[in-house]
């Protein structure tokens, strides 16, 4: 539900899988995409506000399920267009109630 959370942090598909690379490259973690995309976040996250002394992420999955994508060298055999995510009149309003910080 949009009114519990501050703010969004956007990152890319490409951004996610490198750091989900770099993670299992530099640190031994064996993570997912979408854990990629959580690091991703955080490191903007830190770069944006440099006086926050904790900031906490998760990393909720394994890379086991992503063998045959690109986090493991795989080529895409389609590709997905980036695409916006609209809100409904609802969510808008909750927005207006609760604005967000967007860091990208």
């Amino acid at each position: 539900m949009i009114e519990y959370i501050d703010g969004v942090v956007t990152t890319t598909s490409e951004e996610s899988i490198e750091m989900a690379k770099r993670l299992a490259r530099e640190e031994g973690i064996f993570c997912g995409i979408s854990s990629g995309c959580n690091v991703v976040a955080a490191i903007k996250l830190a770069k944006k506000y440099p006086n926050v002394k904790k900031i906490v992420t998760m990393i909720n999955d394994n890379g086991q399920r992503y063998f045959s994508t690109p986090l493991c060298g795989v080529g895409k055999e389609f590709e997905v267009e980036e695409r916006e995510h609209p809100l409904d009149k609802d969510q808008l309003e909750l927005l207006k109630k609760h604005p967000l910080i967007i860091i990208e």
